[in-house]
């Protein structure tokens, strides 16, 4: 399973630091990927013109193990028009554990 995240500088420093992706202060208590490369990209563009801050600056395309990912418990919904995941906090653990490759694109 292939899913995609756009990230802002401080996220890319912490993932290169940890491995991991992990919630921070003062922000959502879950972490959201979608399961497009064109959503994430959609949502990077709306990110730019709504002014988000911090800004987004790199795009993340995580190959996850698919027996793995099936034991841990998510949310799906649609994010501007695509379809996206939300992992909560309790989860982000066992999500990594899952994760088998992540690339780095700059935006």
């Amino acid at each position: 399973m292939k899913l995609y995240r756009a990230i802002s500088y401080r996220e890319r420093q912490d993932y290169k630091k940890c491995k991991q992706f992990r919630t921070a202060k003062n922000t959502l208590e879950a972490k959201q990927f979608f399961k497009s490369e064109t959503g994430v990209f959609e949502f990077i563009e709306d990110s730019l013109t709504g002014n988000f801050s911090p800004p987004y600056k790199y795009m993340y395309c995580i190959e996850l193990d698919e027996e793995c990912i099936a034991k841990i418990e998510y949310d799906e919904q649609i994010l501007v028009g695509y379809k996206a995941i939300t992992i909560q906090e309790q989860y982000l653990r066992n999500f990594n554990k899952c994760v088998k490759l992540a690339v780095e694109n700059v935006i």
